[in-house]
């Protein structure tokens, strides 16, 4: 009777061709890994600056709505305002007197990621909206526009990265006061 001989095991040659189908998966997933990533950092942007949009809008939204006294041509101790402040508002609900909104920045002049109301009356000033939930994104370009005639806010803004600059959200948002 013949003995079998075992052929347990695998050739040099099934190895090799292993690895090779391997390697042809991986270098075939780089690119799609590459792309999803790249959508994830964009979805994860759009996001969060959505998000973040929608805080300040709410923020300075229900404050201005609610302004009593919103006034262009004041001037403040018989100086008149700076350019960089268009208007004062009075916000008696929110115990708010003579304040204006702004962006401060830092030594070097970059944007500290936080929206700011000062009150010329006592000096006081209030962190609004601060971007520390989001450490990527930052503010700039704060414009708050005031329509007298028409009782109308509109406020401007920039939300951009900090990781890629070249991702950036122009934000456009109107209030109309309550009580005209």
């Amino acid at each position: 009777m013949k003995k079998l001989k075992s052929k347990a095991g695998i050739t040099l040659i099934e190895m090799m061709v292993s690895l090779l189908i391997l390697v042809f998966l991986v270098v075939g997933m780089g690119p799609g890994m590459e792309t999803a990533s790249r959508i994830y950092r964009e979805a994860t942007f759009e996001t969060d600056s959505g998000m973040l949009a929608r805080i300040i809008n709410n923020a300075m939204g229900d404050i201005l709505r609610y302004a009593e006294d919103v006034d262009t041509e004041k001037n403040w101790k018989n100086d008149p305002l700076p350019p960089e402040i268009p208007f004062v508002f009075t916000s008696y609900d929110y115990r708010i007197q003579d304040a204006y909104f702004y962006l401060p920045e830092d030594a070097n002049g970059n944007a500290k990621g936080v929206l700011q109301m000062k009150n010329l009356r006592n000096g006081s000033i209030v962190d609004l909206v601060n971007t520390g939930a989001y450490p990527d994104l930052q503010l700039s370009g704060l414009e708050v526009v005031f329509d007298k005639d028409n009782g109308i806010f509109t406020i401007r803004y920039i939300i951009s990265s900090i990781s890629d600059p070249a991702k950036t959200r122009d934000i456009s948002h109107v209030v109309r006061l309550m009580n005209t």
